[in-house]
């Protein structure tokens, strides 16, 4: 499962704090610059890095300082609910054809891989796999065991770091963009969730340049995020949503789709936030193509938010409650909301606004849209500013 996402390059990157702000509520008053805590309780979701990367000055900088950052940075926001009870987390083969005999019996005729299995632009060693049965298809039990890998010890998620330029994605836009790819590559048998994931970082964007290394860390964030929750094809396996998480609706004028991710807790966080009681739940993005398209946040409603598509401006992107609360939507995860930064775009703004986006022409739409030619607009919530609607996408 893949996600390309074009994190936009800003030559005056900052490093300011971006998802260690207080509770999304606190408006008044002076605002938290520093964690409320070290990191949230309970059982800290331990991550295992593998690196398979050039010994280039920027690449080795991703390994040394971008990536354990980013790592660390998630980790202290939430708790895991399922960790690895095991000593060692040790992979599931994935049995890529199965074969029915006329008894019922169902066996295993070719697995995906006995070796190492690729993911991403990398691949899981095959030491991180446990043993699975492979039968021949000529008599039923004529089968034979692969051999049992030592797995990874004391660890919940496996990730793939890699920066392959040759990816189709790193050799489109402008040259500097910061752009990354991620994913998960195998999920546990018994909860549903990632287990093993992937980020690509596109070579071109990776700067030393210490004022970059907050934009960076937050691509890599984003990255991981989609290897743990934000994709589309996790979401049906949540494990306490009812019904479909997704729906759809077509605007009877323009018969154009949306699709909102209606999971209970990110349907209640839009609806206050947009002070809306009667919306789906939070809009998904409906342009970008393949990788963008419907598997990120809706970038005129969401702006800044770290889960929408495209970063823009100087500013760190803001890890709101609303992606903590898909996290916990998830059963997976169990976030620390007091660690949510404060999403301010569109709070408030109402039901016309939520709905008609960029068309929105109401006093509410007057606060968050600039529309006089050279006219600027700076949020102090997040450090980043526009000019017009078309600077959201519109």
């Amino acid at each position: 499962q893949r996600q390309m996402c074009i994190r936009d390059r800003n030559e005056n990157g900052t490093s300011h704090g971006s998802y260690y702000v207080g509770n999304y509520k606190a408006q008044t008053g002076p605002r938290k610059t520093g964690p409320v805590k070290a990191r949230a309780e309970g059982h800290k979701m331990r991550f295992t890095p593998i690196y398979q990367i050039s010994n280039s000055p920027e690449e080795e900088y991703l390994e040394q300082a971008v990536v354990p950052i980013a790592l660390e940075s998630l980790a202290r926001v939430f708790s895991l609910v399922y960790p690895t009870e095991a000593d060692a987390l040790v992979l599931p083969r994935g049995c890529r054809r199965t074969l029915t005999w006329s008894d019922g019996r169902v066996e295993c005729a070719e697995l995906f891989s006995e070796a190492g299995t690729a993911c991403g632009r990398g691949e899981l060693p095959s030491e991180l796999y446990g043993a699975a049965e492979v039968c021949s298809g000529q008599a039923p039990g004529d089968c034979r065991r692969t051999p049992e890998g030592a797995g990874a010890n004391a660890t919940d998620f496996i990730l793939v770091v890699t920066s392959d330029g040759s990816e189709p994605e790193c050799q489109s836009g402008n040259d500097g963009d910061l752009k990354a790819q991620g994913g998960f590559c195998a999920t546990d048998e018994g909860t549903g969730r990632p287990v093993a994931g992937f980020v690509n970082v596109c070579p071109g964007g990776i700067s030393t340049d210490v004022d970059q290394l907050g934009k960076q860390v937050d691509l890599v964030v984003h990255e991981v995020l989609h290897a743990l929750v934000m994709e589309p094809s996790l979401w049906s396996d949540f494990r306490d949503v009812e019904g479909q998480p997704v729906k759809t609706a077509t605007d009877p004028a323009t018969g154009r789709e949306s699709r909102f991710l209606s999971t209970p807790r990110v349907t209640a966080f839009v609806r206050e936030h947009f002070d809306c009681p009667t919306l789906l739940g939070a809009e998904l993005e409906d342009e970008g193509g393949d990788g963008t398209q419907w598997s990120h946040f809706e970038e005129s409603l969401f702006h800044g938010e770290l889960m929408t598509g495209i970063a823009v401006g100087a500013g760190r992107s803001i890890l709101s409650n609303l992606t903590l609360s898909l996290m916990e939507d998830s059963g997976w995860y169990q976030p620390d909301y007091s660690f949510g930064g404060y999403l301010s775009f569109g709070e408030g703004a109402g039901c016309d606004f939520a709905s008609r986006k960029c068309e929105s022409d109401g006093a509410a739409a007057e606060a968050f849209f600039c529309d006089q030619p050279g006219e600027t607009a700076v949020s102090y919530t997040h450090l980043r500013a526009h000019e017009t609607r078309e600077d959201l996408g519109c």
